[in-house]
C-alpha cells in the first residue's frame, strides 16, 4: 500500500511541476500568469491555474514561493 501511495505522490509532483513550467512559458510569452480557464491552446493549464488560486492556502511554502517568483496572484 505504501508503494502505491508513493507512486501517486510522485505522479502528482511531476504533474504539478510540469504545469508550473508550462505556466512559466505562458508568462514569458504573454507577460502575465492569467491563463484563461478555457484557453484553446491548453485548457488543462487554465484549469490548473484556477485550482492553484483556489487552494493557494493549502500549497506548501515552497510552491507558494515558486508561484510568487513568477508574479502569480
Amino acid at each position: 500500500m505504501k508503494l502505491k501511495k508513493a507512486k501517486a505522490l510522485n505522479k502528482f509532483e511531476i504533474s504539478w511541476n510540469n504545469n508550473y513550467f508550462l505556466l512559466c512559458d505562458f508568462r514569458k510569452h504573454f507577460g502575465h500568469c492569467d491563463v484563461p480557464q478555457n484557453w484553446d491552446e491548453n485548457p488543462v493549464l487554465g484549469r490548473w491555474v484556477i485550482r492553484q488560486r483556489v487552494y493557494k492556502r493549502r500549497l506548501t511554502e515552497e510552491r507558494v514561493n515558486q508561484l510568487n517568483r513568477i508574479g502569480f496572484t
